[in-house]
């Protein structure tokens, strides 16, 4: 590989074009001007920050969907019937009769909400005939993140990475606030709807813009260090203090939009992005930004246009790539379906735990809280584990954790244990779910890694999109678990938690340390000699 600060030389007397391997990369320009200083700290930490907003965007429903508890005072005349609080449990609404009527069929003529917070199903009477509403709500919103993951790929492919994110994240922010001013339960799934549509946009261009401004051995602890359980922290503080729903969608809407003025200002357009589209002189004047803010020397940068005529010369055949393209070859297409389905299995358990935190014993507050902070110790380790392990072992280790966890819980709720040793059951549960926040984290990282540049945005936006499908399944997959058996849900999250680890240990190769691939061209034979006809035509434009 050329040393920093010689590409052109290399160029210029040949000795890159003996071996098609050795062709100029955008790593080799990245390092010349700071692989990691200042100016990607500052951008890291800018759309770092993001997931604040976007964490409380997601779980907003865990509290605004919640069943606070109530009371049928006056039921068809067989007097008072309590219900305990949320209707998640073995006790719930759902399964509960009076007099011989189903409470599900047959509404109460007067109920006392007896929680101490405001939620959907208080304020518009989302019990009995209408319990299937909040559930409902849950997968809406799932399918409208997976409808703006499958939007945002293609359109920042199209018009750039800072456009697009700037009109999603300010779109998410802006229409979550919006939610406060909902005047029926129809009305807050719908403007809920378009929240996510942003709000799974945003999702993916937080995590693959910081990728393509940094160098490979970054890349781990940048992608190891998501903010989103913060985010749910935050919103279950402000579901304590605030207690009216109201007012959290209100204040997770509004308060990470000075973030919006930070992109306008420190977050420049992706230089692949722009290399690949032709428009040099702008790359050019972003990567002297980013040298004079690194307090770096500006090295000859007509590089870039070499870069970029091999790249396109090996992609000339699409030049417009589409989710199709994920599935065209044997092996881009068997490690699409690997990784999503990885991320289908990361966020059924993730979102399915979530979902049933009022079926666990304890306090839902505590809960609900001691999930995130059980999860940011598994997030910080993986920065270790996939420096020192790589990604796919990393991968296979953490998932151990939650496919044991769930089996046990399995096992507990079908022999009834689960009753004798409701503590521990609780720990297994949220353990597993800490741990599969770090398989999604690490999950990221390998998708952002096998991508090219040309299709990163459209793979991370696939995958999203899976996560997403999962996410509107799950709450489905919770109502099996209340209307027949308890287990049924934890025995789907160990079936998909064991099936994941092995197709990832099987098809995935590991890419710690290896540069972004900027092609799709694999190592076949004739490729020296095309890439020596690329180097030749680059000397030509140089």
């Amino acid at each position: 590989m050329p040393e920093p600060g010689k590409l052109k030389e290399a160029l210029s007397n040949g000795s890159i074009r003996s071996n098609a391997t050795k062709a100029p990369t955008f790593e080799e320009v990245l390092k010349e001007v700071g692989e990691f200083g200042f100016f990607q700290m500052r951008l890291f930490s800018i759309l770092t920050l993001m997931d604040l907003g976007t964490g409380q965007c997601m779980m907003f429903f865990v509290f605004a969907n919640a069943n606070p508890g109530w009371e049928c005072v006056r039921y068809h005349g067989y007097g008072n019937v309590s219900f305990l609080l949320f209707s998640d449990n073995g006790t719930s609404s759902e399964n509960r009769t009076a007099g011989g009527c189903n409470l599900l069929r047959d509404e109460c003529e007067e109920v006392n909400f007896s929680g101490q917070f405001s939620s959907i199903v208080s304020e518009f009477g989302l019990i009995c005939g209408l319990s299937y509403v909040p559930k409902l709500a849950v997968s809406i919103q799932m399918l409208g993140v997976l409808l703006g993951a499958l939007l945002t790929g293609q359109l920042a492919d199209l018009f750039g990475r800072k456009k697009t994110l700037l009109a999603v994240a300010s779109g998410m922010m802006f229409i979550q606030a919006a939610v406060s001013l909902s005047c029926s339960w129809q009305v807050y799934i719908f403007t809920r709807f378009l929240a996510c549509v942003c709000l799974g946009g945003t999702m993916c261009l937080i995590t693959t813009m910081p990728m393509e401004f940094i160098g490979p051995k970054w890349r781990t602890f940048c992608g190891s260090l998501s903010l989103f359980v913060l985010g749910l922290i935050l919103q279950c503080l402000w579901a304590y203090v605030l207690g009216d729903w109201r007012y959290q969608a209100l204040v997770s809407g509004l308060s990470t939009t000075p973030l919006l003025l930070c992109i306008i200002i420190w977050v420049p357009e992706s230089v692949r992005w722009l290399i690949q589209k032709g428009r040099f002189a702008e790359a050019e004047a972003i990567m002297k930004r980013i040298a004079v803010c690194n307090g770096k020397e500006v090295p000859d940068l007509t590089i870039l246009k070499a870069i970029a005529l091999r790249d396109n010369q090996e992609n000339s055949r699409r030049h417009r790539y589409s989710y199709l393209d994920l599935f065209r070859g044997k092996q881009v297409a068997s490690r699409t379906v690997v990784l999503l389905f990885t991320w289908f299995t990361c966020s059924t358990i993730f979102y399915g735990i979530s979902t049933q935190y009022g079926s666990l014993s304890g306090n839902f507050y505590i809960n609900t809280l001691i999930s995130p902070m059980l999860a940011l110790p598994f997030a910080w380790t993986v920065i270790l584990t996939g420096l020192r392990f790589g990604r796919r072992w990393s991968f296979v280790g953490y998932m151990v954790i939650p496919s044991t966890c769930m089996c046990i819980v399995l096992v507990f709720i079908s022999t009834g244990l689960d009753e004798d040793h409701p503590n521990l059951t609780r720990a297994l549960v949220l353990i597993g779910k800490g741990a599969v926040n770090a398989c999604w984290m690490l999950a990221a990282i390998y998708s952002s890694e096998l991508y090219p540049t040309l299709m990163r945005n459209i793979g991370m936006g696939a995958c999203s999109m899976f996560a997403r499908v999962a996410g509107a399944v799950t709450p489905q997959i919770s109502y099996l678990g209340m209307m027949y058996h308890r287990s049924i849900p934890y025995a789907v999250y160990t079936i998909l938690a064991v099936t994941s680890a092995v197709l990832v240990f099987t098809f995935l190769p590991e890419t710690k340390d290896k540069p972004l691939p900027e092609s799709t061209a694999l190592p076949i034979e004739g490729e020296a000699e095309r890439a020596t006809e690329t180097i030749g035509t680059a000397e030509e434009q140089l």
